[in-house]
């Protein structure tokens, strides 16, 4: 194989110089650095972090083929190749102290476009007891924000006195789709008069529209009306990529409403029609 070399050291024409190295390199690194603290976790081979290393390629105008023959030449080199991580390592230390200076905040890290709000709207704080109109606590979430792969969490500190007679108590949350279908997660709860923490996390994983978030924080399968009960900071917490949302709800109007299936008769059909309207504009235009 010929190498063509440049004017100005041995370096053969399809390498990266020095620089575009080391501003591709530092580029690199912040971004391995992002998607390790990604909130999915996925894997570095994922189709969503592929999306992004393919990204940085583009910037640069290279190719991975580009970049990895570049590597391999540089690795050749040790002592240019020093020279590059060098400057690599200064260039992330500064961007570093940038950042704990608050220069500038980088809202378009992956890490950040993972948002968590709480979207209990009911009371915080409940007290059952022998005297309460009702035997369990019971709610419903709904709002059109509610999506298809969002987490949502669920918690709460509850005390239940072992006077209460409630038997196998039990804390539900569940997900209802507009088509009908429902996710679910479920946990027991103790009556020992210990104030517990409890969270139950549960993903939207169905592909439909969310119609509502319901379950209970205290249930039981038979209850004689001795009740003692506390629950208090309760949050449900919706935990979604902010960047995604509408990607998402388009997926979803697709599903519910899909495009109509073009057949080879229809789209004869819609020739023959554009066809018409063609001949009918040029035969005014004479």
């Amino acid at each position: 194989m010929i190498f063509f070399l440049t004017a100005c050291d041995s370096r053969p024409k399809n390498v990266m110089s020095q620089d575009e190295m080391v501003d591709f390199l530092t580029d690199l690194h912040k971004l391995d650095g992002a998607l390790s603290v990604n909130y999915y976790n996925s894997a570095p081979d994922s189709r969503e972090n592929v999306y992004y290393y393919n990204a940085l390629f583009k910037k640069y105008g290279i190719s991975k083929a580009d970049f990895d023959s570049s590597l391999v030449w540089y690795v050749s080199n040790p002592k240019k190749f020093n020279n590059i991580y060098t400057q690599v390592v200064d260039n992330l230390t500064q961007f570093e102290v940038d950042v704990k200076n608050r220069k500038f905040h980088p809202i378009d890290s992956v890490a950040l476009r993972h948002m968590k709000k709480d979207i209990w709207s009911n009371r915080t704080a409940y007290t059952l007891t022998k005297d309460s109109l009702r035997s369990r606590l019971a709610f419903k979430i709904q709002s059109r924000d509610l999506q298809w792969r969002d987490a949502y969490v669920l918690s709460f500190r509850q005390r239940i006195a072992p006077l209460d007679s409630g038997l196998n108590k039990n804390i539900v949350m569940r997900i209802f789709y507009a088509d009908g279908k429902k996710d679910s997660i479920y946990a027991k709860a103790v009556n020992d008069s210990i104030l517990r923490k409890y969270s139950l996390r549960l993903v939207a994983r169905h592909q439909s529209r969310i119609d509502s978030i319901t379950g209970h924080l205290s249930g039981s399968s038979k209850n004689k009306g001795k009740l003692s009960i506390t629950v208090d900071s309760i949050k449900l917490m919706r935990e979604y990529d902010e960047l995604a949302q509408d990607s998402i709800r388009n997926v979803i109007k697709l599903i519910e409403h899909p495009l109509p299936v073009i057949t080879e008769k229809d789209d004869t059909i819609n020739r023959r029609i554009r066809n018409k309207v063609l001949l009918h504009k040029n035969e005014k235009g004479k």
